[in-house]
């Protein structure tokens, strides 16, 4: 998905569904909760900084963030420069929106949707997956 304001800006974005009415268990709308950036390997061989999200970052700042890499892409699982608290992310996005029911459900299925997505082993099989 376009994330930035660049063209080309573009990432993975893992959702979580929230419900539109308290109680609802099925469907809902989409919340962005985890952003991951595939760069090409010759490119971050080739750069000391990566744009992410508007800004360049230096590459040594996101290293310790790839969760992913082959012959041929890099990916590294980059939130922390869209949020700094999933929580507070999640509960202003469902606020602007309007059409979503921010309760306790909706916080526990977006923090339990995060833990999971953030782990780098779950992370490292998600995308070798989405690879072949």
């Amino acid at each position: 998905l376009p994330v930035g304001g660049a063209p080309g800006e573009e990432a993975l974005v893992l959702s979580a569904l929230v419900a539109q009415r308290a109680g609802d268990t099925d469907g809902g709308a989409p919340i962005p909760v985890v952003y991951l950036f595939t760069y090409f390997r010759e490119d971050v061989e080739n750069a000391d900084h990566l744009f992410v999200h508007g800004r360049l970052v230096p590459l040594s700042e996101v290293e310790d963030r790839r969760v992913y890499e082959d012959e041929r892409y890099v990916c590294y699982e980059l939130s922390e420069y869209f949020y700094t608290d999933v929580q507070t992310h999640a509960e202003t996005l469902c606020e602007q929106r309007g059409d979503v029911c921010w309760d306790e459900a909706a916080r526990l299925r977006v923090q339990k949707i995060y833990d999971y997505y953030t782990n780098a082993e779950t992370l490292a099989r998600l995308v070798r997956h989405l690879a072949a």
